[in-house]
């Protein structure tokens, strides 16, 4: 956790140094995660409860038609996912790197302010988390390290460098619950983002 902080610090630091251009969009972001897990057994669908937490990373948009605000967007993030339990009262925490790959747009209101919807895929790797005394991930975890599924959400940034966000993130693949060879959990997550454009 440190180290990565630590590069998130270095990378921000390199990028006060560099003048950001409209066809480069370098950004720092962070915010508060709601994140729930669905696990599910043939027809048989169970949901837990929500669990509170957070997010931190750099997103670095990418212009890619010269005369239309189409961008690619890709990041970087620490996501601290997981659910509540509550038949055993227990917070499973689920650790991950996440890369999204997203597509945004750059709707210009007046001088000042841009709405940003945004629409795409991301990979996760489970990284650290407990559930009780056992690990997350590993080969005596509770679920497999891999997530990948898509990512919808809107922004708005106002004078350029301010941004402020809400998405959704979940699932697409089912993830094997190492336990339970039949289980399949899916992450499910609400992002509400605060950032800085440089």
């Amino acid at each position: 956790m440190k180290k990565l902080l630590l590069c998130l610090l270095l990378i921000t630091a390199f990028a006060t140094g560099v003048s950001a251009q409209e066809n480069n969009i370098f950004g720092v972001r962070a915010g508060f995660s709601m994140s729930n897990m669905l696990f599910r057994s043939g027809a048989v669908t169970n949901s837990v409860h929500h669990r509170n937490s957070f997010h931190v990373g750099v997103t670095d948009q990418i212009r890619l038609i010269h005369s239309n605000p189409l961008y690619l967007e890709l990041g970087l993030f620490f996501n601290d996912a997981g659910t509540k339990v509550e038949s055993t009262n227990k917070h499973l925490e689920a650790m991950y790197l996440v890369l999204p790959v997203l597509l945004n747009y750059h709707l210009q209101l007046g001088n000042q302010f841009v709405i940003i919807p945004h629409l795409g895929l991301y990979y996760g790797l489970g990284i650290a988390g407990r559930f009780g005394s056992d690990p997350t991930f590993g080969k005596h975890g509770t679920i497999g390290r891999n997530d990948f599924g898509g990512r919808i959400g809107v922004g708005a940034s106002w004078r350029r460098h301010y941004y402020l966000g809400i998405g959704f993130q979940g699932s697409i693949v089912g993830n094997s619950v190492t336990a339970e060879d039949d289980v399949k959990m899916r992450n499910r997550t609400i992002n509400l983002t605060l950032g800085y454009n440089f």
